[in-house]
């Protein structure tokens, strides 16, 4: 199968930024990209040129944090073992899924866990 990730800042005539997507060989793929410019952006997805459900996924790519000039405590977040994915909102909260809780972590910008989901 051939698997496409495309990236397109919205509103850009710029032609989007196209992945690197690899076939875990386990029914599932990664993709990954350094996007260049803040702001919103949509995320397509297709398999032998069919969009998957959801295509495109809307997304916003925030200024990179200073990672040199932070804290530990900063860089560092706790949670529970087995993380699945993680994902950062547009507010900069990250959410961690936890394959064996079978739950969700959301982290503040300092890295606290102020909730689980599930």
């Amino acid at each position: 199968e051939r698997v496409i990730a495309e990236l397109k800042q919205v509103g850009s005539n710029d032609p989007p930024l196209v992945a690197n997507v690899v076939d875990n060989k386990d029914g599932t793929y990664s993709a990954s990209l350094t996007p260049q410019v803040c702001g919103a952006h949509e995320l397509s997805v297709t398999i032998e040129t069919e969009p998957i459900r959801g295509s495109p996924f809307p997304l916003y790519v925030r200024q990179p944090r200073d990672y040199a000039n932070m804290t530990i405590q900063q860089r560092c977040f706790k949670t529970a073992s087995s993380p699945f994915d993680v994902a950062v909102d547009d507010k900069g909260f990250l959410y961690v899924a936890l394959y064996s809780q079978h739950c969700i972590d959301v982290l503040d910008q300092q890295g606290t866990v102020i909730r689980t989901i599930g």
